[in-house]
């Protein structure tokens, strides 16, 4: 028998809890830091994946290249990233996250990774293994999939009278109504 999508009601649910637990912490902790969350983002990926380009930076983050320059401007100018020479290609940078920013996040991330490692503890290898592997396919899965329902752009649009949208051609009656 197929499943339903009732049957996975409860790990969706699961899974919604955890963004919404990792939010919560992340908020605290980028308060706690002067950062915002976004730079947090940028901050775990150089750290969980060492030195990066600012283009896989935004590939990793999702962040878009405007917002992620403005966002690596300000990591470098706060001394929380340094930016060096690319060795295979002269044309681009390559950013690292800072000795004393790991030391301080990791001070902050501390009583969390010290709860989840006793969480852990609890588990047999064979099935942290299989957490593991879920977890790496649900990120696989995440970054494959687009969100559904209109983009940004779409919505905007939407929002538009028809006139201004582009849905519908404008009349020279309702140019000259306009005067």
């Amino acid at each position: 028998m197929t499943p339903s999508p009732d049957d996975f009601a409860g790990i969706l649910r699961a899974l919604q809890d955890l963004r919404i637990g990792f939010e919560i912490v992340t908020e605290r902790v980028a308060k706690a830091s002067r950062l915002n969350p976004r730079d947090l983002s940028v901050l775990d990926v150089l750290h969980a994946h060492g030195p990066a380009t600012p283009t896989a930076i935004a590939d990793k983050t999702g962040i878009t290249p405007t917002t992620l320059a403005a966002i690596l401007t300000r990591l470098e100018r706060d001394g929380r990233v340094n930016r060096y020479r690319n060795p295979h290609d002269a044309r681009s940078s390559l950013l690292a996250i800072t000795e004393d920013t790991v030391r301080e996040l990791t001070q902050l991330y501390d009583d969390l990774n010290n709860d989840l490692i006793r969480t852990f503890a609890a588990l047999t290898a064979p099935e942290r293994a299989t957490i593991t592997g879920f977890l790496h396919d649900l990120v696989t899965t995440i970054h494959r999939t687009p969100p559904s329902g209109p983009t940004p752009e779409d919505a905007a649009k939407q929002a538009l009278p028809e006139e201004i949208s582009g849905s519908a051609p404008i009349s020279a009656e309702a140019v000259a109504g306009e005067r």
